[in-house]
């Protein structure tokens, strides 16, 4: 890569957004479009580390997966023609040398693609629109800090300055795709590291601002004190930790079953955890009142109707937060109660029903306790192959 002064890497931007502007695979305008048929093909080129590709899903114009017959092989990502969507981008999991696997979308550097429009042209590299989709995202979230007044390092614009100068070396290289793509996942190396460091330095400038003086709390889960428990995982623990979450599952391979039978506890272990952390001063969270996971949910649960399930959640919420009492002030109410973890193929109306319930039981226990509900899966990565509890996941 040959070293340049910041004019000329400006001036060579500049040619590299009028070569892409007027490259016939990345024309975007509608006045150069044209309709066609025919699947939307991502040729790709892995990194030698990085396993085969076997999935990958699509996204609406608001970000949000869909079920789909997108398909991820060896050879990349298939997007039928019939997708029945618009608007679309594309997310796999993907292999950076220098930073990791990470989720990474391809949207038309932040445009999306739209499925009825071609220009005659269908097939696309992947690497080089992983690092095109990141260009534009890293550009637009820059911008907008900038204009809440956060002044960033040289050690960000100096990032930002080499991952578009590899971008523009991809860009150059674009007739010759495995090329094309070497310069495109070098490009997103540097984009991944300056979008982070970009965050970090918008946190510190927030900081900054708002001059918080309220406790931070920084801690983790307790399961490790049962096969690690020794003087020295004390010790350390209360060093690094002002907080902790003890752990409920009724059914649970770390400890003995929480609650073999309905209504009967075995408090004894948890009982050790919380009276320890007391002694140490350490903010306790508990967690979970309820996850209707396969994996910790019994027989006796999975078989209960509707009704009879709101009656478990009202008593099991009384055991459990009358029993500590002011020992936790901050409940988990209901953790992940959705696609991925319902049991019951609750529907949402449901699913809003019960969380209402254990929420409203628990201040009526304890008006108090800080209640929380917990989800996962941000990207609800489960949501297109129509995923619910149970399920097998995709390999």
């Amino acid at each position: 890569m040959t070293v340049i002064d910041r004019r000329t890497f400006v001036k060579r931007a500049t040619l590299g957004m009028g070569m892409l502007a007027t490259m016939p695979a990345l024309a975007r305008s509608a006045g150069t479009l044209i309709k066609t048929g025919g699947d939307l093909t991502f040729n790709h080129f892995p990194h030698p580390w990085m396993p085969e590709m076997t999935w990958a899903y699509a996204s609406d114009r608001f970000g949000d997966p869909f079920r789909s017959s997108v398909q991820g092989s060896k050879t990349g990502i298939t997007v039928p023609a019939d997708l029945g969507k618009d608007e679309i981008s594309i997310t796999t999991r993907w292999f950076v040398e220098g930073f990791g696997y990470v989720m990474l979308t391809a949207d038309n550097g932040g445009n999306l693609f739209r499925l009825r429009d071609y220009n005659g042209n269908n097939k696309f590299n992947l690497n080089y629109e992983f690092a095109r989709s990141r260009i534009a995202r890293n550009r637009e979230v820059k911008k907008r800090y900038e204009s809440s007044g956060v002044q960033f390092s040289s050690e960000v614009r100096h990032l930002t300055d080499l991952s578009e100068e590899l971008y523009e070396d991809a860009t150059r290289a674009f007739n010759n795709p495995e090329k094309c793509a070497r310069s495109a996942d070098k490009s997103l190396t540097y984009l991944l590291w300056v979008g982070e460091k970009i965050e970090l330095e918008k946190a510190r400038f927030e900081i900054d601002r708002q001059q918080r003086a309220d406790t931070f709390y920084f801690g983790c889960e307790t399961r490790q004190y049962v096969w690690a428990k020794s003087e020295d995982f004390t010790k350390r623990f209360n060093e690094l930790f002002n907080f902790a979450t003890v752990t409920h599952y009724l059914w649970d391979t770390w400890y003995e079953l929480f609650e073999p039978g309905e209504g009967r506890y075995n408090w004894g272990i948890k009982d050790n955890i919380v009276n320890w952390l007391m002694e140490e001063n350490i903010t306790i969270q508990g967690r979970p009142l309820f996850w209707f996971h396969p994996a910790v949910t019994p027989e006796w649960l999975k078989n209960k109707n509707f009704e009879d399930l709101k009656q478990y959640v009202e008593k099991h919420t009384y055991d459990l937060v009358s029993h500590y009492g002011d020992k936790i002030r901050q409940w988990s109410v209901m953790n992940e109660y959705h696609d991925w973890a319902n049991i019951h193929n609750h529907t949402p109306e449901q699913i809003t029903e019960i969380t209402r319930l254990a929420c409203d039981k628990t201040k009526e226990v304890d008006s108090g306790v800080t209640r929380i509900i917990n989800n996962c899966c941000p990207w609800a990565d489960y949501a297109p192959w129509g995923k619910m509890a149970g399920q097998k996941e995709p390999s």
